[in-house]
């Protein structure tokens, strides 16, 4: 075979052989971008009807219970009025730092009844504790003394604090001690009502004095003259700034004892407790400052009218 002709059958194969190299290469790509564009594509039914594919929901994170409880105590305490306090570490003790605010007013209140019942049971001792409000815990945790000037000028006390493990509900009580028992907790609350019926509406500064004398040295017996709950924590305490609706009110501060770590039982019977103490007392709500719980006690200020004298209580 002649050289020429040679070349040309080789010209020939090299040229076949790229253009089926050339068709096989076209045919993989365009393969893979039909493959790539599937996802935006409709997805064509049998029926011949086009339906467009979605993306799936991606799940929102589970919350777990510890954060449920939380966020619902949190929102109890809001709704309630609660306000915490941490407890200080004397020497490895828990205390409470509580501080007793006389409110000057023109009515007759807390602290005159106090007062009063001091000048006529010269035996008796009014005492503010602290207390546990648990059918298996009884026993006072710390208490005070008060006498007449503190009721007269006020005062300040560090209430020793137990170490619990879990919230414990506990109470402030103040009331006549003339048994030197050195608890509140169980005693009768005081008649408020009955003070104005009968007319005894003693008050401070010389017209107590003769109040006291006119009683004829009875002897007041012991009771309950005002009351706060407070939630005890390891390392807080969470009191009222309000006091809670009845009805409703409570049942939502039993709620809030029993997220918070209180067994259902022991927080219902807890709270019924306080729920006869406020209901009866409608002692004032607490308040926080300077690091301290205030309980105020209403007395009587000397320049008022004794005409529009009238009981805090009612």
């Amino acid at each position: 075979m002649p050289k020429d002709a040679k070349k040309k059958l080789i010209l020939i194969g090299l040229g076949v052989f790229g253009l089926v190299f050339y068709c096989s290469n076209m045919g993989r790509r365009r393969h893979a971008a039909g493959n790539a564009g599937k996802s935006a594509l409709p997805n064509i039914a049998d029926n011949g009807i086009a339906t467009q594919s979605h993306p799936k929901a991606i799940s929102s994170p589970q919350v777990s219970p510890e954060v449920e409880r939380a966020r619902r105590l949190m929102a109890a305490e809001v709704k309630l009025g609660m306000i915490g306090l941490p407890l200080l570490d004397q020497n490895g003790t828990k205390v409470l730092p509580v501080t007793v605010e006389i409110t000057k007013v023109c009515h007759y209140g807390d602290a005159d009844a106090m007062l009063s019942d001091i000048r006529t049971n010269l035996s008796g001792k009014i005492i503010m504790t602290l207390e546990p409000l648990s059918a298996s815990s009884r026993g006072v945790v710390s208490q005070r003394v008060i006498t007449a000037a503190d009721l007269k000028e006020g005062f300040s006390h560090h209430f020793q604090v137990p170490k619990v493990d879990r919230p414990a509900p506990y109470g402030v009580f103040i009331c006549m001690d003339s048994h030197a028992k050195g608890s509140c907790r169980g005693l009768p609350n005081i008649d408020y009502s009955t003070l104005k019926q009968s007319g005894d509406v003693p008050m401070s500064g010389t017209l107590g004095a003769q109040a006291a004398d006119s009683a004829q040295n009875s002897r007041t017996p012991d009771q309950i003259y005002a009351f706060q709950y407070v939630l005890v924590t390891s390392d807080t305490v969470k009191g009222l700034s309000r006091s809670p609706a009845e009805g409703e009110g409570f049942k939502a501060l039993i709620n809030h004892a029993a997220d918070a770590g209180i067994p259902a039982d022991l927080a219902a019977k807890a709270i019924g407790e306080v729920q006869n103490e406020v209901s009866a007392l409608n002692s004032m709500p607490i308040a926080v400052q300077d690091h301290h719980v205030i309980i105020s006690l209403p007395r009587i200020k000397p320049e008022c009218d004794p005409k529009q004298f009238k009981l805090d209580h009612l």
